[in-house]
């Protein structure tokens, strides 16, 4: 089965102007999942936010809205606005953990009552003009919900049920329940993708010896940490270690400069840097004191040497 790779949506990271940003200096990923649309649930989406939040439109990268609502007539309105600009697959967002959110019974706070659950996709399937996917975790505190959760999804026709296998307890933390995926992906009647704790090549090479039938596999840290990652697993020719980090200060520089041209704040524009450069200081060198000179770092300057010339 082909590689298909999925660049997971972050909040705070992977929004339109760093994704602008990484696609023009790095190839490998075939889709986008967006961070979850701001949108209320009264219907009033503005027409006039959509291009701006999807920049992939027009390209040979595939992009797919992510919603975080409960409310299924939400879901309706606004993806036949976007349907008009090229949209052809939406995301519904059962996953994130976030206490703030999962207390108002958004993200992984629906798989508290799957009648929810149930609410939305009743609303949804059959009529969106396109294909519905969702992203989901394996539980709340365990793995009790899995079956009933994907008993519940295997009566709809889903495009994708996106795994990421940790509970919503978890948070980000401790290491992804690959028995829980593996009755995902041996009992979903829809496609199964995996997302979770992708962050080297052989990290995937083991995932993918264990479940070669996985539809697409997202990738979201990884990414952020070795933005060639992608490449690297689907065998894209890369540069070698030298030019490879004039590539990475160029992808840098240029999100930088990007940075500048749209906040009016330097220290937006330093702390946003920042939170991208921990990522890729991390794939060097993990160790806390190594982390905590980038935080301490106060211009891109001093970032960039801490990083390359450690």
């Amino acid at each position: 089965m082909a590689i298909n790779i999925v660049l997971a949506p972050i909040k705070g990271y992977t929004d339109p102007l760093w994704r602008s940003c990484y696609f023009n200096h790095f190839k490998g990923v075939d889709k986008v999942v967006t961070p979850f649309l701001l949108l209320s649930e009264h219907n009033n989406a503005n027409r006039d936010y959509f291009p701006k939040f999807l920049p992939e439109l027009g390209s040979d990268i595939s992009v797919v809205p992510q919603y975080l609502v409960k409310n299924p007539e939400t879901i309706v309105y606004s993806s036949k606005l976007m349907s008009e600009i090229g949209v052809t697959e939406f995301n519904l967002n059962m996953g994130c953990p976030a206490p703030a959110i999962y207390k108002k019974g958004r993200g992984s706070g629906l798989l508290k009552d799957l009648n929810s659950v149930k609410n939305i996709l009743d609303g949804v399937i059959g009529n969106i003009p396109g294909d519905f996917t969702v992203k989901i975790r394996t539980g709340l505190t365990d793995n009790t919900l899995v079956k009933p959760l994907v008993d519940l999804l295997n009566n709809y026709k889903l495009k994708e049920v996106i795994v990421h296998p940790r509970y919503a307890s978890q948070l980000y933390s401790g290491t992804p329940d690959l028995e829980s995926f593996n009755y995902v992906y041996k009992n979903s009647l829809n496609p199964v993708s995996y997302n979770g704790d992708i962050t080297t090549v052989d990290g995937f090479k083991q995932l993918y010896s264990d479940f070669p039938d996985v539809s697409s596999w997202m990738i979201g840290r990884g990414v952020l940490m070795d933005p060639y990652l992608p490449s690297k697993i689907k065998g894209i020719s890369i540069p070698g270690d030298d030019e490879r980090k004039v590539k990475i200060m160029e992808y840098i520089h240029d999100f930088h400069e990007i940075l500048i041209q749209n906040y009016h704040k330097p220290g937006i524009v330093i702390n946003r840097l920042k939170s991208l450069l921990i990522y890729i200081g991390m794939s060097i060198n993990n160790s806390e004191e190594f982390v905590n000179r980038i935080k301490r770092a106060s211009s891109l300057d001093q970032m960039l040497d801490i990083i390359f010339l450690n």
